[in-house]
């Protein structure tokens, strides 16, 4: 369980996590969503680590947290077999061949010549590697192809069966409601709304009916003025 109380974090004074407070059960897919700027790398990012927050509590095991990045950092010069090697170590239980005849990456090329989603799909078999009890996965599916998304919604019911927890952010609201056990919906750094399996049918229309009735106005002001 990660347990989250009275949450802040600034970034030069500027507040980007307000009083935020969150509860998540071992074994869930939880899914973060939220406007550009709403805190939800940022929660992340507390979450495992590698921010400290301003004040507040969080109780969770932050070195057995698996995190992926929206954007993958590797070091220059090494293969992507060489990568999963150094993640995988003296543990032999991770089969690299068997992983990569569903990624079907080129290992033995450098990471450096990888298209951006390549290096997406070599992050998330690090993931797989390091074999944690709490993975966060911040925008898993950009830069995949049709192929990959389907896989990476394929991984996530056989981790949850694993005991594991997923807190996954997006964009894209129908990638967390195919994938996620419940929905956070973040803005200006604390939970609007929080949404079970139950209620997914219609969270598109409540989150973004406003959103579209403001935007068409001004849409139509703009094409009005050509």
């Amino acid at each position: 369980m990660v347990q989250i109380e009275n949450l802040e974090f600034a970034y030069n004074k500027i507040p980007v996590i307000k009083n935020l407070s969150l509860n998540i059960n071992k074994g869930i897919v939880l899914g973060l969503a939220g406007l550009n700027g709403a805190g939800k790398t940022t929660l992340l990012e507390i979450i495992a680590g590698y921010l400290k927050p301003s004040s507040g509590n969080i109780v969770t095991q932050a070195m057995n947290c698996a995190y992926l990045e929206t954007q993958p950092f590797f070091y220059s010069n090494i293969t992507g077999n060489e990568y999963l090697t150094f993640i995988i170590g003296e543990k032999q239980s991770f089969n690299i061949q068997k992983w990569n005849d569903i990624f079907h990456l080129p290992l033995n090329e450098l990471i450096e010549n990888y298209s951006s989603g390549m290096k997406k799909k070599l992050a998330i078999m690090g993931i797989m590697a390091l074999d944690r009890d709490l993975i966060l996965l911040d925008e898993p599916f950009n830069a995949l192809d049709l192929e990959s998304v389907e896989v990476v919604k394929l991984l996530l019911p056989n981790l949850k069966k694993q005991g594991k927890t997923i807190i996954i952010t997006s964009h894209i609201l129908s990638t967390l409601t195919d994938t996620c056990d419940s929905i956070c919906y973040l803005e200006n750094g604390n939970i609007k709304g929080n949404y079970s399996k139950q209620q997914f049918p219609g969270l598109t229309e409540e989150l973004l009916s406003d959103t579209s009735n403001r935007f068409q106005t001004k849409i139509d002001d703009a094409f009005n003025d050509n």
